[in-house]
């Protein structure tokens, strides 16, 4: 049994259920989006400014600027991992594409879902 056979079985014996109303009744319960009170927007205001003007902020960007430097001596590694991962994805999906094992063809779009928005 393959996809065209159970695609063509559900289409044959496809049953439509009438709404009467129900979407337009959940739609209707459905919560209203409620806005963020002026109150909050205030005190992030506040506390932004607090911080500004402490010098809190400070040991943040010391810890963010350590990480850059230390980032330089760390993306050799992980650019050699991802395009090694990346190379063997790409064998793999090459290879069940072509067939490997029994003489059969499989659907790259079985091993990647985002490949049918291409």
């Amino acid at each position: 049994m393959n996809d065209k056979n159970i695609k063509d079985f559900f289409d044959k014996h496809r049953q439509e259920m009438p709404d009467n109303g129900f979407s337009d009744q959940v739609i209707h319960h459905l919560p209203v989006k409620q806005h963020t009170p002026f109150l909050v927007w205030i005190f992030a205001g506040i506390g932004f400014f607090i911080v500004l003007f402490s010098g809190s902020f400070v040991p943040l960007i010391n810890l963010m600027a350590d990480f850059l430097r230390n980032a330089r001596s760390m993306m050799l590694p992980l650019i050699i991992s991802s395009v090694s991962i990346f190379i063997l994805l790409v064998i793999f999906i090459v290879s069940e594409h072509i067939g490997t094992g029994y003489g059969r063809k499989k659907n790259i779009r079985h091993f990647i879902p985002f490949v049918s928005l291409l």
